[in-house]
């Protein structure tokens, strides 16, 4: 009867059988493997459009391991060997050993616009030792040229895969280095000089001039501007100045309608050096406005050379 009722028995459904996530698992490993694949594909494409710089920087910097100055001088653009002699590129280099046994210049860092590349990544040294370096290059008759360097006195890295006791003492010896590169005013770069010589962005001869009228009162206020960049990297000086004016009533409170940034603009390019630059501005005072001594602050800002000045002047109206 136990056998019976065995044999008779309704088998236990099974359950259904659920439809796994593995698919769902295959898709997403597919979607991210496309994902990475793309982004590989991506980065490949950008360091290869990129890589013809970094590849004159190496050929450069092999040709100082060379010791062939001149070779290495061919390298630099048309504007580089105007405001850089050999003799003055050649100290540069004695200055920064590195650039004399350099293994190669890696490039993390690259950015392409136009006939202009900005890189940011180390020199590396066959003595395992590395130096942050920037470099900018152009292009001139279709070849990438270097038109600046610039080399970080701070940015010597230890050598690895010493011992603990070498790998101390070169770390104690780095930071003596950057300790004595600290105390010391940091090595110009070579290349296309940005700024003009002298001490920084000045505003002088100021001279307000005034004339009263029948309803207001006209302001004139004249300044000069020096010490300012000259961009030569395309064989001529070319400035860019840009001045703002902000005037004080007697009250003290800003006066909109006689304020505002970039009042006036400045691009002069010629073939020799600007020194300095004349600028002129009219304000006009109608006889409603508080009387008393008003207060101008100008603002000069050098787009090339990144600086910006500013003085104050007054005046009494009426």
């Amino acid at each position: 009867m136990t056998n019976d009722a065995a044999a008779g028995a309704v088998p236990s459904q099974v359950p259904p059988k659920k439809e796994g996530i593995g698919k769902y698992i295959l898709f997403a490993t597919l979607g991210c493997g496309f994902l990475v694949g793309l982004i590989a594909l991506v980065v490949f494409l950008v360091f290869k459009m990129t890589g013809g710089p970094v590849r004159v920087v190496n050929a450069q910097l092999e040709a100082l391991r060379e010791k062939e100055f001149d070779k290495a001088y061919g390298f630099c653009s048309g504007g580089f060997k105007q405001n850089t002699s050999l003799v003055e590129f050649q100290k540069f280099v004695e200055n920064y050993p590195i650039l004399k046994d350099a293994k190669d210049y890696s490039c993390p860092k690259r950015e392409i616009s136009g006939n202009t590349a900005e890189l940011q990544g180390t020199v590396n040294g066959n003595d395992g030792l590395a130096m942050a370096a920037e470099y900018r290059l152009v292009k001139e008759r279709g070849e990438w040229k270097v038109e600046y360097i610039r080399l970080s006195s701070t940015g010597v890295a230890v050598r690895t895969n010493k011992t603990d006791q070498e790998g101390e003492r070169e770390r104690q010896e780095g930071e003596q280095q950057q300790q004595q590169a600290s105390e010391q005013p940091p090595e110009e770069p070579v290349g296309v000089s940005t700024v003009s010589p002298g001490s920084a962005l000045q505003i002088s001869e100021v001279n307000v001039e005034k004339q009263t009228l029948t309803d207001s009162v006209t302001v004139n206020i004249r300044f000069k501007v020096t010490n300012f960049a000259n961009d030569k990297s395309n064989g001529t000086a070319r400035i860019h100045l840009i001045q703002g004016l902000k005037t004080f009533d007697p009250n003290g409170p800003l006066v909109s309608k006689l304020s505002r940034d970039g009042i006036k603009e400045l691009q002069e390019s010629g073939s020799q050096e600007y020194t300095f630059a004349d600028f002129i501005n009219t304000l006009s005072i109608p006889n409603s406005y508080p009387q008393g001594t008003y207060r101008a602050t100008l603002i000069v800002h050098d787009q090339i050379g990144g600086q910006s000045a500013e003085t104050s002047t007054q005046f009494d109206i009426p």
